[in-house]
């Protein structure tokens, strides 16, 4: 199960002290924390769609990092993913290849490939 970041006090901390990286459609923060494993956070305003939209996107995302980028990460960070408008125009897979590769950027990867199927 991936531990979630929720109260809004965790979400200041990484956003005030983390480091980020920006693709046209995902904003990444991080910021090392002192547990031994990763916690995330989604972070989806209202223009990126109605509810239903913003719940299928933060569906899809939780499951990318559950199933393929949470076992390929390095442990201990404070991980914060946030949608931009246009990512409504992209298809899981272009979700997951964009998501990689912001995630590539921040050297949080130990493995420079994610696997075609999922580890979990």
């Amino acid at each position: 199960m991936v531990e979630m970041l929720k109260k809004s006090r965790q979400f200041q901390e990484v956003y005030r002290q983390g480091n980020s990286r920006v693709s046209s459609f995902l904003v990444v923060y991080w910021l090392e924390n002192e547990s031994g494993y990763n916690r995330y956070g989604f972070s989806l305003s209202k223009k990126v769609g109605k509810a239903v939209v913003r719940n299928r996107l933060r569906r899809q995302l939780k499951e990318l990092i559950r199933r393929w980028l949470d076992p390929c990460l390095k442990q201990g960070f404070d991980v914060i993913i946030i949608a931009r408008p246009y990512l409504v125009r992209l298809d899981f897979w272009g979700m997951k290849a964009d998501l990689t590769e912001l995630l590539r950027q921040t050297s949080l990867l130990k493995t420079p490939e994610v696997p075609e199927k999922p580890l979990k």
